[in-house]
């Protein structure tokens, strides 16, 4: 079999699905995580993957201020107290991270269901 018939070949085997691509998994993926971005400020939602600095959100909100946290770590651990800001959520966004940082599982109920700011 010369080059082409086998680049061909297992490509034939890549459309068809007969072979496993080797895909890196992130520790966090599924997790309701907060992020931190170079310049598009902080948000939460469920990490759904992890290229390199990329990352891609599901259920994601932008916490644009907060209250009753010092630090992202603190947020991640109590949530937010009345009078922080937090966006609609929106169905998926692809962010480029500084750091993730996975948040509690009562925290993340509260953070879901704190209402969107100006609503």
């Amino acid at each position: 079999m010369n080059k082409e018939e086998m680049l061909l070949k297992m490509m034939e085997m890549l459309l068809n699905g007969s072979v496993e691509t080797k895909k890196e998994t992130h520790p966090m993926i599924g997790m309701y995580v907060i992020i931190r971005t170079y310049s598009a400020g902080v948000h939460i939602g469920f990490l759904k993957s992890v290229d390199g600095c990329e990352v891609i959100l599901e259920k994601s909100r932008q916490i644009w201020y907060w209250k009753g946290a010092f630090t992202l770590r603190e947020l991640s651990l109590n949530g937010v107290a009345e009078g922080s800001k937090l966006s609609v959520e929106i169905p998926m966004v692809s962010l480029t991270k500084i750091e993730i940082i996975p948040v509690d599982d009562q925290c993340a109920k509260k953070l879901q269901e704190y209402a969107p700011y100006g609503m």
